[in-house]
């Protein structure tokens, strides 16, 4: 697989979940209290609580603590401090735009080469729609996504997954409302993101996959393009065993739909 740049440097963030998990199993393990913790560590007990409250997916509620904190809790647990941020960690989320033209490389084999090891497992493929029905019904593809990932809970659980969704373009070819596909890309991560984190995962790449055929068969042409462009975080392009990506990747899906 050729590439026209090099891989992008992965950025992460504070994982509020993973982080609490962590740290209540390894104050429990030696029969400590939130009191206990805090005071070894040298903070209060109410923030301590705060920081394992996000266990249970109250990430929103809870403190990202500072490196002096995470410091003071690498002392107190006798824990090396560069280890604990293995577990404070997790990639941002990835919402990419693949468009695949010809005999183009299989997308696993292009999402591994391109995610390094941001990715725990890789959900492929998964299947959304049962019923081949004219309308495409966001109400049904969000119920059928949730009953997908629970039934993969055991794939999914404490782990950062990459998600391929292939069916798209097939499915732009028999429903009657097209733009209804391209509409849902607006609520699409956030829809993914929910699902996966009601498992116990992480969507750390969450991938849609167009052929290039369909990309031709957009309702607005270059406006859709330009549409899909807006709603995905990284853009790519495959042809044969060469990918590209960002403006370059524009570029040439622009040019399928002129």
């Amino acid at each position: 697989m050729k590439q026209q740049r090099p891989s992008l440097n992965r950025q992460f963030e504070f994982d509020p979940i993973g982080f609490a998990q962590w740290l209540f199993n390894e104050r429990t393990s030696r029969g400590w209290s939130t009191r206990d913790l805090s005071q070894r560590a040298g903070i209060s007990q109410p923030y301590v609580v705060a920081l394992e409250r996000a266990r249970a997916g109250e990430e929103r509620r809870g403190p990202t603590p500072t490196v002096d904190v995470v410091a003071a809790l690498a002392h107190a647990l006798d824990k090396n401090i560069l280890d604990m941020f293995v577990y404070s960690l997790r990639p941002v989320a990835q919402h990419v735009l693949l468009v695949t033209q010809g005999s183009a490389t299989p997308p696993l084999d292009i999402l591994r080469a391109e995610s390094g090891e941001t990715v725990d497992n890789w959900v492929h493929p998964i299947t959304l729609h049962r019923e081949r029905s004219t309308t495409y019904d966001q109400k049904k593809i969000t119920k059928q996504l949730n009953t997908e990932i629970v039934a993969m809970k055991d794939q999914i659980d404490g782990k950062n997954v990459g998600l391929v969704f292939t069916e798209t373009s097939n499915v732009m070819q028999y429903v009657s409302n097209p733009q209804s596909v391209i509409d849902f890309e607006h609520k699409w991560a956030h829809v993914v993101a929910e699902a996966v984190k009601s498992v116990g995962g992480h969507a750390a790449w969450n991938v849609c996959v167009y052929t290039a055929t369909s990309m031709q068969q957009l309702p607005h042409g270059e406006k859709s393009a330009n549409e899909l462009f807006d709603t995905h975080s990284e853009i790519w392009f495959a042809s044969g065993d060469e990918v590209t990506i960002g403006d370059t990747a524009k570029q040439k899906i622009l040019q399928l739909v002129a």
